[in-house]
């Protein structure tokens, strides 16, 4: 299965941590310029965020009960969240409430589904994506969220939205000082000690505001209380607001999430996906499908054969599937009403995702004396999603086990802004916060248990051919660098990540030197514009 979303992991205890964090936070808090001996107040502001942020980074899982608002060009979709309960690996569950209409939602990994009544889905799906869906079959029983509704685990796991409210250096990049010597030194990933005040303020001694993010804790023990605020996808085309009440939730209390699943994953394994549109419906909307005569036709029969398509217009991460067809197919020969002679034939036709599929229907009793023959077709579809049983439980096993990892998080100097951007953009982590493991930073976790490493653009001009160019120094460093991330990361993967051939394919022929190709896996990702 596919695993796109990326996310991090920690679990820490709440004591142990505040102290680690404290350390941290402050032995990189540069004092004010004007030489006094004390923090600014922009920076004390950081280092109580900083501290909430991992704490509640740091949980295995959250309850959310608020509201989350899409908006997308003029049309605005509010959520109504209660007890959702969400996990580091995008696990989600609990309800949720569009417009009236309330649904259960369960997640898996990246995969979302909800079970509610026909007119939730209604809510959902404007009339023209449901123009000829076949509603009755996924009224009150589970379906594929893709398409219909935001996928709420990978939006709410704890570690992402640690990350993104902490992520001050988005809305206001820092002025960069010296450059720290590890661990990505005179590469496009180099980390550089901040000079300038963070856009972080302190409203009140359990609330700090963080761009657009007005984030509420318990004072005492810097737990996350409440958040409130917005942010907008890479593209920009997408805005979501949040204000929500947020409890984490230490590994034990996620055992009824994943015993859930666990129960649910032959329900889950093939389940139909009402907001998938597939390439031929302008077509079919007309009642228009390929069709052919089939052998002679006599004054008793005349065959025809019908063929229909199952290609998806959207389905990014190739799950695989099929398309359920009802045709009803009336005969009108020559002027009489279509059905009245040649009579009537309702098919259901099964095609699987990227082929084609075809049936037969025959008119009949058509009488002497020749003529013209029409078949009049209207048409029902319903999409779905063939995940497999055994698949969907391999999954949900692997998410659980990332669940379980134990690692800590802690803040390191910021990248310059376009590698900043990447970093977030791969591991939904300002470039100032860290995955450490062992004795080695990584740039994120992922919800499947991998360590996330992230190639800002501009390693490719140090490519030479397929490799990287021996006389750059960069070369050595990524050298070594793989040999500790290896060591750091024990039993667990490696998956690095580049928006450029070139230096995917030179970092492919490094692993495979190094002979870490079982440990560590490179993928090409463009980041959305």
């Amino acid at each position: 299965m596919t695993n796109s979303t990326k996310v991090f992991a920690l679990l820490l205890s709440a004591i142990g941590a505040v102290a680690v964090i404290v350390a941290l936070v402050l032995s990189f808090i540069p004092w004010s310029a004007s030489g006094a001996a004390e923090a600014t107040p922009a920076f004390r502001a950081q280092s109580s965020l900083d501290q909430v942020a991992f704490q509640y980074g740091s949980s295995p899982g959250a309850r959310y009960n608020g509201t989350l608002v899409q908006k997308y060009g003029s049309s605005t979709e509010t959520y109504q969240l209660s007890d959702l309960t969400v996990t580091l690996s995008n696990n989600a569950s609990g309800q949720v409430t569009v417009d009236g209409q309330r649904a259960d939602y369960t997640q898996i990994g990246n995969y979302g589904f909800a079970k509610g009544p026909t007119a939730f889905w209604q809510k959902l799906l404007s009339a023209d994506t449901l123009k000829d869906v076949d509603l009755a079959p996924f009224d009150n029983v589970w379906a594929s969220a893709e398409w219909a509704m935001p996928s709420l685990g990978s939006i709410l796991s704890p570690q992402i939205m640690a990350g993104r409210i902490g992520n001050a250096d988005l809305v206001s990049p820092p002025t960069l000082g010296a450059e720290l010597a590890a661990p990505n030194a005179n590469t496009p990933d180099a980390r550089f000690w901040p000079t300038s005040d963070p856009p972080i303020e302190t409203l009140a001694e359990n609330k700090v505001r963080a761009g657009k993010w007005e984030i509420t804790f318990d004072p005492s023990t810097k737990a996350i209380t409440h958040i409130k605020g917005e942010y907008a996808t890479p593209s920009g085309r997408t805005t979501y607001q949040l204000d929500t009440d947020v409890t984490p939730l230490p590994v034990d209390q996620l055992n009824s999430v994943f015993d859930g699943q666990r129960g649910l994953t032959t329900q889950l394994g093939s389940v139909p996906a009402p907001g998938m549109l597939l390439e031929n419906l302008p077509n079919a909307r007309l009642g228009i499908l390929d069709w052919k005569q089939t052998g002679d036709c006599t004054n008793v029969a005349c065959g025809y054969d019908f063929t229909v398509s199952g290609t998806p217009q959207n389905n990014d991460d190739a799950v695989p599937g099929h398309v359920n067809y009802g045709l009803t197919i009336n005969f009108a020969v020559n002027s009489q009403p279509a059905g009245a002679v040649g009579g009537t034939c309702t098919p259901v036709v099964r095609v699987d995702f990227g082929r084609t599929g075809s049936t037969r229907c025959v008119a009949t009793n058509l009488g002497a004396g020749g003529g013209s023959i029409r078949p009049n077709v209207k048409l029902t579809y319903l999409p779905f999603l063939d995940y497999g049983t055994e698949d969907l439980a391999d999954y949900l096993k692997s998410n659980v086990e990332a669940t379980q990892r134990q690692f800590t998080m802690q803040r390191t100097g910021t990248k310059r802004p376009d590698a900043a951007r990447y970093n977030f953009y791969i591991a939904g982590l300002p470039s100032s916060y860290v995955i450490k493991r062992g004795d080695y930073l990584f740039d994120g976790y992922g919800p499947r248990g991998a360590y996330l490493v992230a190639f800002a653009p501009g390693y490719s001009d140090h490519v030479t051919g397929t490799t990287f160019d021996p006389s750059w120094s960069g070369t050595a460093t990524l050298r070594d660098q793989m040999t500790k991330q290896a060591s750091a990361a024990g039993d667990g993967r490696i998956v690095y990540y580049s928006p450029e051939q070139k230096t995917v394919d030179a970092l492919k022929a490094m692993v495979i030197q190094a002979g870490l190709g079982d440990k560590i896996t490179v993928y090409l990702a463009e980041q959305e514009s």
